[in-house]
């Protein structure tokens, strides 16, 4: 039995998953760039757009757990498929929010997709780039990727 392997697969991998978290930042941030002109237009003051964002990050802390089961159970692919499709939907659905509750609602999904980028950013690098995997966890846990390779010795 012979597997074909296809040229440049990781790097491919690796930019749709970078790709991937720049329109994660995107839909996450725009609520925050377009909020005065949805609080002008729908009636809603500071302490709704509070309350929203409670609501998101609430999720979020939940998204982490929950999606990291869930990645753990279906694999890599499937869990991240299924949180970007969880995460379009609840952004899609946003158009049509007229309230603070819909608001609510429509963040509270988008919250549980969302987390989801920092579980998958580490779990392509072993397979397809074992050395530049190990840096990676290593400046990862740190938060401070720039100083991985000071951190790690070949």
């Amino acid at each position: 039995m012979s597997h074909k392997t296809v040229k440049g697969l990781r790097w491919l991998v690796i930019t749709l998953v970078g790709i991937a978290t720049v329109i994660n930042y995107i839909d996450r941030t725009a609520l925050s760039v377009m909020w005065p002109g949805i609080a002008e237009e729908l009636g809603l003051g500071k302490q709704d757009y509070a309350n929203i964002i409670t609501v998101f990050m609430i999720s979020y802390a939940i998204g982490q757990s929950l999606f990291g089961k869930i990645f753990d159970a279906l694999g890599t692919r499937i869990g991240f498929l299924l949180s970007i499709v969880v995460w379009s939907i609840s952004i899609a659905l946003h158009a049509v929010a007229s309230s603070v509750m819909s608001f609510s609602v429509f963040r509270f999904f988008l919250g549980l997709g969302k987390r989801v980028t920092g579980q998958v950013q580490p779990r392509p690098m072993p397979s397809g780039f074992p050395y530049v995997s190990a840096l990676w966890r290593k400046g990862y846990l740190v938060r401070e990727l720039p100083w991985a390779p000071l951190l790690h010795r070949p």
